[in-house]
């Protein structure tokens, strides 16, 4: 639908030049914001009318992250090396609860009865996010911040258990340990953080 708008202004001939546009640049500012708050009216009447929903959040359609144990085994200082492009050296933390991730079986290592999912029973290197230290005790030892191959220093191992029903050293789905920073192990990587988008949603019903 059309709206018009028509307006007729007389003005005193005294009120001179610069007076006189002044008001015509305050009269024109009028016009537009009457205009424009009409126009917001009439867009939100006929949205209603219609049965649209206008500028509903949309929710996110985004895919799981992936993480993955790699095939390749390194030492201690060596595991910033091993993941693929668009993954780093995962921290625990990151991959505590692997039901809100996807195993990638492309990148990563299995066992026979794998399927889809991580391999079990495979120690490998994760971050503690801790501190730089080369302690045995699980969760704490880091290879130095992973700068170690150094026998005499420990680092953190994490993997998924195979003996379900009584695990010793267990982080629920998780057993832990650490190993000498020379040993060669697998490293769990996990896939960089996108930067997610919210966009407006607006359905129209037909």
């Amino acid at each position: 639908m059309d709206t018009r708008i028509r307006l007729r202004f007389k003005f005193d001939q005294r009120f001179g030049p610069i007076r006189m546009r002044i008001l015509l640049g305050l009269v024109a500012a009028l016009v537009v914001s009457a205009a424009l708050a009409l126009s917001g009216g009439l867009a939100s009447r006929a949205a209603g009318q219609a049965g649209q929903d206008v500028a509903r959040p949309s929710t996110s359609s985004a895919p799981a992250r992936r993480y993955y144990m790699t095939r390749a085994q390194v030492s201690g200082a060596d595991t910033e090396t091993v993941c693929e492009p668009g993954y780093h050296f995962a921290s625990i933390w990151e991959i505590l609860d692997p039901s809100n991730l996807r195993y990638n079986p492309d990148l990563g290592e299995d066992q026979a009865d794998s399927g889809l999912g991580p391999p079990a029973d495979y120690p490998a290197w994760v971050r503690t996010g801790g501190s730089s230290v080369a302690s045995d005790r699980a969760g704490y030892g880091s290879c130095l911040a992973w700068t170690s191959s150094d026998p005499a220093d420990r680092g953190s191992v994490t993997w998924l258990g195979t003996i379900w029903e009584d695990a010793t050293g267990d982080i629920g789905n998780w057993q832990a340990g650490a190993t000498m920073c020379n040993e060669l192990r697998r490293v769990w990587c996990v896939q960089n953080r996108a930067h997610t988008v919210y966009l407006p949603l607006v359905a129209r019903s037909v």
